[in-house]
């Protein structure tokens, strides 16, 4: 009886050691991929376009996105123009590249946008800046980028 409960710990033992390594050997893949094809460049934005009265906005729009590093003030480190957006009962989507620009996203960063109906009048702005967050793959691509 000693003898079968030896062996089953060593038996334990060793597969946790295979367990172990077989989880950094296929890790090692997955961080070597991160590294090399990069952050995306695009960021997607959704908002809600409505005008003074609370009504939602149909047509398309001209928009430009202004980032800042800081919520009042502080300094305009890019802006990107979007012409011809489709709002659809106030929802539109749309993909801003800040190209180079800008390093990276390790700082907190504020959006103030701007629109205009498609290439008439003067761009409105936001009263507010809203604060661009971390999404799940920014903190793998964190993560993958300090266990280096």
């Amino acid at each position: 009886m000693r003898v079968a409960k030896t062996l089953l710990n060593t038996f334990v033992g060793i597969s946790l050691v295979f367990y172990t390594l077989a989880i950094g050997i296929l890790a090692t893949p997955l961080a070597a991929e991160a590294a090399t094809t990069g952050i995306p460049d695009t960021i997607t934005y959704q908002g809600r376009l409505k005008n003074s009265s609370g009504a939602a906005l149909t047509g398309t729009y001209d928009f430009i996105f202004y980032l800042y590093d800081a919520s009042t003030g502080g300094t305009l480190t890019a802006t990107v123009t979007k012409d011809d957006v489709t709002v659809t009962s106030g929802y539109f989507t749309t993909s801003l590249s800040f190209d180079d620009t800008i390093s990276d996203f390790a700082e907190n960063q504020w959006l103030l946008i701007s629109v205009r109906p498609d290439g008439t009048g003067a761009y409105e702005s936001m009263s507010t800046r809203v604060a661009i967050s971390s999404v799940a793959y920014a903190q793998f691509s964190r993560a993958v980028e300090n266990s280096a």
